[in-house]
């Protein structure tokens, strides 16, 4: 039933879960700032690496392929080759330096899949 549930949500209910009305200019600036860090960071830790993240009980590995800012202020987001056409639509845990992140996976095409993150967490 969750699983049904989860497929219902839109795209832009997922990534709400990142959005917060009543932030002020200086607390946006404040997180753009950490989610770029943490952004020059990831590149440099895991260029020509792999990464893997927690999907419905299931560990998956894919290949690093870059890190860029999210959608709303504070959030970043993962993007990994995956070497097969598996659909990842939901709630996940990115494995980050041993350290499990909660994140939102989103599939694209082609084994590509961006995993939404946010920086403040």
């Amino acid at each position: 039933m969750t699983h049904l549930r989860i497929m219902l949500l839109s795209w832009s209910d997922r990534l709400s879960m990142f959005a917060s009305r009543f932030d002020d200019p200086e607390t946006c600036a404040y997180r753009l700032e950490q989610a770029r860090e943490r952004i020059t960071h990831i590149k440099g830790r895991y260029r020509n690496k792999g990464l893997s993240f927690d999907y419905l009980s299931e560990t998956i590995r894919g290949e690093f392929v870059t890190a860029i800012e999210g959608d709303f202020p504070g959030t970043y987001m993962v993007v990994l080759k995956i070497p097969s056409s598996r659909v990842c639509n939901g709630p996940c845990f990115l494995r980050l330096g041993g350290t499990r992140v909660k994140a939102m996976a989103i599939t694209g095409c082609d084994g590509i899949i961006g995993i939404a993150v946010s920086a403040t967490d």
